[in-house]
């Protein structure tokens, strides 16, 4: 069982409280995929505001670089 079943079977899907991290912590030892991603998760939760900061960051340069074109299209009844 994977995180985010784990913690939607206990209704803390998207909760940030030690009760998540505790319910993980409790069952890093027997499960292997939530011993490997625990990092990972402590990462979102800890920094998820820079994060979302730097994706944004990434999507305004993408934008930038290609410098998307609005095009416009006008019908004509005949």
């Amino acid at each position: 069982m994977g995180t985010i079943r784990l913690l939607y079977d206990k209704g803390l899907l998207f909760n940030k409280t030690q009760e998540a991290t505790d319910t993980i912590q409790a069952n890093l030892a027997t499960n292997g995929w939530l011993n490997a991603k625990y990092g990972d998760y402590e990462a979102v939760r800890t920094h998820g505001q820079q994060l979302k900061q730097q994706m944004k960051d990434y999507v305004d340069k993408i934008y930038q670089i290609n410098k998307p074109l609005k095009h416009h299209f006008e019908l004509i009844a005949e």
